[in-house]
């Protein structure tokens, strides 16, 4: 889940290759307990989304975060078969854990 304690790797290319192929859901990118950035993987897998913001992310806050922490930042992730719930949970952890690099709050 998107929770700092479940299911949890280092902010490392080579450890997303421990997410099971094929796992699309949400993420949660972690700074001791501190949740820096939730995101979805809808399209590509989640470990493809990862090594996205591993290579250059779309978020200057989060690349911040990544520039500063990198060695340091955790993630955990939800997988989720049903596409269409994938926002839903998105939405509800990002209310929930109020990420410091998400560029915009869901409402």
């Amino acid at each position: 889940m998107c929770n700092p304690y479940a299911n949890q790797l280092r902010f490392r290319a080579i450890d997303f290759d421990k997410i099971p192929q094929g796992a699309h859901g949400v993420y949660g990118i972690w700074f001791r307990q501190h949740c820096v950035y939730v995101g979805q993987a809808t399209k590509q897998t989640i470990a493809e989304r990862l090594r996205q913001h591993w290579r250059k992310t779309h978020s200057d806050n989060l690349q911040m975060w990544i520039d500063a922490e990198g060695a340091n930042l955790k993630v955990a992730y939800l997988a989720i078969a049903e596409a269409g719930k994938i926002d839903c949970y998105e939405r509800f952890f990002i209310k929930r854990f109020q990420p410091l690099a998400n560029d915009r709050l869901t409402d």
